[in-house]
């Protein structure tokens, strides 16, 4: 599984100042989804997206932490809508 990785304290987008460094990641080990992770805290927010595990997407996230997952090759690929 691969999937891509980035970081950013704006947005998901590809613009610059967002995530827009992507890089194409191998996950490891367990890691057989992509995902997308949102966090807010206090008053910084970041935008990420990486490999991570099926038991992390299923799993009940803390307030502040948005998680959005998918299973196919680099799916994390968008800009994902949060419920």
């Amino acid at each position: 599984m691969q999937c891509w990785s980035c970081e950013s304290l704006k947005d998901f987008t590809n613009e610059e100042g967002g995530c827009d460094d992507w890089t194409d990641t191998p996950c490891q080990g367990d890691q057989d989804r992509c995902a997308y992770i949102y966090t807010k805290q206090s008053t910084v927010e970041t935008f990420t997206r990486t490999c991570t595990t099926k038991a992390y997407c299923e799993r009940r996230q803390p307030t502040g932490v948005k998680v959005k997952c998918c299973d196919t090759e680099k799916c994390n690929d968008g800009v994902p809508e949060f419920s």
